[in-house]
């Protein structure tokens, strides 16, 4: 009996045993294949920017490196540029040491809009404001080029898609930055009050006769750029170690068209027209000077936060097809945007927030539209 017993032992010890070899030889298997990866042929023949590349070890400034014509011609302007356009005082702004990010976005946003039919009275105010949109999507980025697919949440969530179509192009290093984006929007948005209306409290209607469509471009430079880095609130491409900030000056060049077609509404809401003008077109465009500030507040250990506000003034040209008419005025916008990003080893988390709002005063007819967005991104460098 004591004899079976100290069998049954040894055989429970043997496989007690044989699992924990299974699985150290299992990690031993999983260290070697990470060596090999992290291993690879160094020999400079012309293959091996591939295979720097594929490893994440590919440095656009190894002089060693073979790389085809059309790619050296491209790798010569770049670190030309890089040198001459993106460099840094270390002591406030440093890079992050990878090339690659990706990140989940959700993207949030909502238009309101404001127009006054005789500015001799407060009683013919109009105000909409549009319902929130969402989308949310997954970006892989190479240095300064990406790609990204989003899904409509309003569509998965509610049923409803939002048509709001919005492209950007957006381009930052550290002496200047450059938006660009195209914007058109023929969704509903909410008559949210309108003169006496309701008696002058605020209501819900549903308004589906609007057609906007906005393009435009802004490109700026930042003066104190040794010390102050945009891609660091904005982009998650550098780390601002000190607090810093920034005079900022450019140029914004922009066209708007928007359409509003009120025929449609109720006899109640169209009594607070002041005449039988129903269906009003504000299309122009702005050549515009910006001119503004941004501040880089290092909060903690790993946090950062960011305010920049650039006020635009200039020429606004308004076409024949607008209500009221042919015309040169003042253009006067403004720019805003906040950021708060969180920094730790290659985890990045941002929460940033931005303010468009463009105003047009005719000769009959005040209006300001403005567009406010909020995004919440979270993603790793490597």
């Amino acid at each position: 009996m004591t004899l079976f017993l100290i069998a049954i032992a040894m055989t429970a010890n043997a496989d007690t045993m044989s699992r924990k070899e299974k699985i150290a030889a299992k990690k031993a298997e999983i260290k070697a294949k990470i060596k090999a990866y992290e291993q690879f042929d160094t020999i400079r023949d012309s293959t091996y920017w591939k295979r720097a590349l594929m490893h994440g070890k590919l440095d656009t400034r190894d002089t060693t490196v073979l790389w085809p014509k059309f790619l050296k011609l491209c790798v010569n302007v770049y670190n030309w540029g890089d040198k001459a356009f993106n460099s840094y005082d270390p002591a406030y702004v440093l890079p992050t040491g990878k090339k690659w990010k990706i990140f989940l976005k959700s993207n949030n946003w909502v238009n309101s809009y404001a127009m006054r039919f005789d500015r001799n009275t407060d009683k013919t105010k109009l105000y909409m404001l549009s319902d929130p949109a969402s989308n949310l999507g997954v970006t892989l980025a190479f240095m300064a080029v990406s790609g990204s697919y989003s899904l409509n949440l309003n569509k998965i969530i509610g049923g409803q898609a939002v048509t709001h179509r919005r492209f950007d192009f957006n381009f930052c290093c550290a002496r200047f930055a450059a938006d660009m984006y195209y914007i058109k929007d023929h969704g509903r948005t909410i008559i949210r009050s309108f003169g006496n209306y309701n008696n002058g409290h605020d209501f819900n209607y549903k308004f589906n006769g609007k057609k906007i469509l906005t393009y435009g471009v802004d490109a700026y430079y930042f003066f104190n750029n040794r010390k102050y880095s945009q891609g660091a609130a904005y982009n998650f491409s550098k780390l601002q170690k000190r607090r810093s900030g920034s005079f900022i000056a450019g140029i914004a060049l922009s066209h708007q068209d928007m359409q509003f077609d009120f025929s449609s509404l109720p006899e109640g809401i169209q009594a607070q027209f002041p005449n039988e003008i129903r269906q009003y077109r504000f299309n122009y465009n702005d050549y515009c000077l910006m001119l503004g500030y941004g501040y880089n507040w290092i909060l903690g250990r790993y946090w950062i936060a960011n305010l920049t506000a650039m006020p635009v003034i200039g020429l606004k040209h308004s076409f024949a097809e607008s209500t009221d008419g042919k015309q040169q005025m003042t253009a006067v916008n403004l720019r805003m945007k906040f950021s708060f990003v969180y920094n730790r080893n290659q985890f990045f988390l941002g929460i940033i927030g931005r303010y468009d709002g463009r105003t047009f005063t005719g000769e009959t007819n005040d209006y300001f539209n403005s567009l406010e967005s909020l995004d919440i991104c979270s993603g790793f460098r490597f």
